[in-house]
């Protein structure tokens, strides 16, 4: 099992992100494995897909992805554009990047979903996010539902919170942020 520490957040001229890097536990070690010395991996890349919600047609894809992690290269952000009164259903997935490898860790998430939960926070656009999986109890949200209100502009943080041994409540105050990133928003 992976152990989570947070790497501090970095401002980008496009919004705010919080980095959050794994790594191996030594007492997690296999034969053979050298988790002492392997570099952490960063989640670097996070990516919405949308689908117009009455004919399941993609509309757009969007995401944040910065390969080399704080420093660097700087990240990029896309906007999300969105047509005034619609629906649209969200799938997420999520990279990280170890070793100069980048590694889908979205399975990841889904396998341990009881310690996990995407976090939705309009701010000045309206929309509405409902998160449409769960873990049996609680929401998950790789999946959800945007609804979107009249034109206008504003942001969505999205955050990957990672609550683990039980904390997991249905909100997202416990819990450490294993990445958080601010989208810009466009409706139109």
């Amino acid at each position: 099992m992976k152990h989570y520490f947070l790497i501090p957040s970095a401002i980008m001229a496009f919004g705010a992100i919080t980095f959050l890097g794994t790594g191996c536990n030594n007492d997690d070690c296999k034969p053979g494995e050298d988790c002492g010395t392997d570099e952490p991996e960063l989640i670097t890349k996070l990516e919405i897909e949308f689908s117009d919600s009455a004919t399941g047609a993609l509309a757009f894809t969007a995401g944040f992805n910065d390969p080399d992690g704080i420093g660097g290269t700087a990240a990029t952000i896309d906007s999300l554009i969105f047509n005034a009164n619609a629906t649209y259903n969200a799938n997420i997935s999520v990279a990280a990047t170890a070793n100069n490898q980048e590694e889908d860790i979205t399975p990841e998430i889904l396998a341990e979903k009881s310690d996990h939960l995407f976090c939705f926070e309009p701010a000045g656009a309206n929309i509405t996010v409902q998160r449409t999986d769960s873990d049996g109890t609680y929401p998950l949200g790789l999946t959800s539902r945007f609804r979107i209100g009249p034109a206008g502009q504003g942001s969505i943080r999205i955050t990957l919170k990672h609550q683990p041994d039980g904390a997991k409540d249905g909100t997202c105050t416990p819990g450490d942020t294993d990445i958080e990133v601010d989208f810009p928003v466009r409706i139109q």
